[in-house]
């Protein structure tokens, strides 16, 4: 089959590497998109353990539609039975048509629903789908070129299932994963996140470093597939969990100011029963303290500050941020941040800095070294 991972641009020298280690050499990329062929140990293993990713999808069929009966009757050709069961319906949840002729997105979603509803009642001899369960389906179309998408994650793989609670600025988890990636931070250095909100980027380390799958405790759609094969995915998900190991000694922190966060912090590490690894504790800025390393990994996600009155805010945490360089000394730093001008405010050039894509939202990871 051939398959497609969905994630946030800029990511995919990250995503192409986490791949690799899945033995996947041969691919192809546009920007938050690569495309592989696999099978469905692949796809299992893929949602289960992925740290960056935040779709797996399917690539049902590519054609060329000029006009909405080409559409229908591609559409139709494709062997829908092979995924849908008898029983169940489809929903057209994400449109993307640019220099098409077809560019109507409710035409678009109408067309292609019907050339499905109609292919399985024609195959299982139905005179209406009953929709017990609905398969999400995308649909991309460049230069009037179609492709048709399934989706076996369903909710992205970003949610872990542990963040029940939250900060107010939250981090995407893939985000955070990302960042011990861009700094290649390994278990064996110490870990401090000053700005730790409701502990995303200690609880991704920790899950990291221990070797936890991030979906190992969440639920699929491809468990809705017709193709699913359970006994094949128990095997996976309980060769994945064999591999767990919180034997090894790591040193995370996690700090902020408010008490409450702590206490989410401290709640959300329950869900990977990882609540006594991560050291926790309440501290403002001023009071941040190197716990005794000679070396380590400051990684944060400090308050971006959108609107003007929580700028003014942000730039003074940043510039108050410079006392790391003597406290921290000798330590690596990688932050994530809408602002580009951090450099300044934190008075050190970057090592090296990757702009990414958040949904409407572009931040830039700074890496210093």
């Amino acid at each position: 089959m051939k398959l497609v991972a969905l994630f946030n641009a800029g990511l995919e020298k990250l995503v192409k590497n986490e791949l690799k280690s899945n033995g996947i050499n041969s691919m192809e990329n546009s920007r938050g998109m690569i495309f592989f062929d696999g099978d469905l140990d692949l796809i299992y293993k893929l949602n289960l353990n992925s740290r960056l990713i935040e779709k797996i999808l399917i690539c049902v069929g590519e054609f060329k539609a000029e006009t909405y009966d080409e559409l229908f009757d591609n559409i139709y050709s494709l062997n829908w039975y092979d995924f849908i069961k008898k029983d169940d319906g489809v929903i057209i949840n994400k449109i993307s048509s640019k220099r098409s002729k077809l560019f109507s997105e409710k035409t678009i979603q109408s067309i292609v629903q019907k050339a499905i509803y109609k292919k399985l009642m024609d195959k299982y001899s139905l005179n209406y789908i009953q929709e017990n369960s609905k398969i999400n389906i995308r649909i991309y179309s460049f230069k009037d070129n179609f492709m048709i998408l399934l989706d076996t994650t369903g909710i992205p793989l970003s949610k872990r299932g542990y963040r029940k609670l939250i900060s107010q600025a939250p981090l995407k988890e893939t985000l955070a994963a990302s960042l011990l990636f861009f700094s290649h931070w390994k278990r064996k250095y110490p870990l401090y996140d000053p700005f730790c909100g409701s502990g995303t980027i200690p609880i991704e380390a920790a899950s990291y470093a221990f070797n936890i799958p991030p979906g190992i405790n969440r639920n699929f759609d491809f468990s809705l597939l017709k193709n699913f094969d359970v006994d094949l995915f128990n095997i996976i998900k309980k060769d994945l969990k064999g591999k767990i190991n919180t034997s090894y000694e790591i040193n995370i922190f996690g700090s902020d100011k408010e008490q409450h966060m702590i206490e989410t912090s401290f709640k959300n590490s329950e869900y990977y029963e990882i609540n006594d690894k991560i050291n926790f504790y309440k501290c403002s800025m001023e009071e941040i303290r190197n716990k005794g390393f000679d070396f380590g990994y400051v990684i944060s996600n400090p308050p971006y500050g959108e609107r003007y009155r929580d700028s003014n805010y942000a730039i003074k945490i940043y510039e108050q941020m410079r006392f790391f360089h003597k406290e921290f000394k000798n330590w690596n730093y990688c932050f994530i941040t809408s602002r580009d001008d951090f450099e300044k405010h934190f008075n050190l050039k970057a090592t090296f800095k990757k702009g990414i894509s958040n949904g409407k939202m572009n931040n830039i990871i700074y890496y210093f070294k």
